[in-house]
């Protein structure tokens, strides 16, 4: 079970114990401190992290160790992401703002392979 925070970091429970966490991840990418929108788990100890300004890819290994890629995203505020599991494809929806007066969509094919 997967809990983003205001602050942008994501809280892992186990559904069978949560009275603590089990792990902790804290945004290594910039801009940190900005509201968790989107937790995804588009494959086994990977995270899709998703936060108002920008997308995350956590992919764990066995060890613990954590690795990150930050995804280049147009500026905006972004309002909603959802993945599609058989085609791997993310779809980012930012709101309407001053520089974009309607709602923008963004598709993308996320790559979840070993050593991608």
């Amino acid at each position: 079970l997967f809990c983003g925070l205001q602050n942008g970091q994501v809280m892992v429970y186990d559904i069978r114990n949560t009275r603590g966490a089990l792990n902790t991840i804290n945004p290594n990418a910039p801009p940190q401190k900005c509201p968790v929108i989107s937790v995804i788990s588009p494959a086994k100890d990977t995270l899709l992290v998703s936060t108002l300004k920008c997308m995350t890819l956590y992919k764990m290994d066995t060890s613990g160790k954590i690795d990150w890629t930050t995804f280049p995203l147009p500026p905006g505020a972004l309002s909603s992401v959802s993945y599609e599991e058989s085609q791997s494809l993310v779809l980012a929806s930012y709101k309407p703002g001053l520089k974009h007066q309607n709602e923008r969509h963004l598709l993308m094919k996320l790559n979840t392979e070993e050593g991608q």
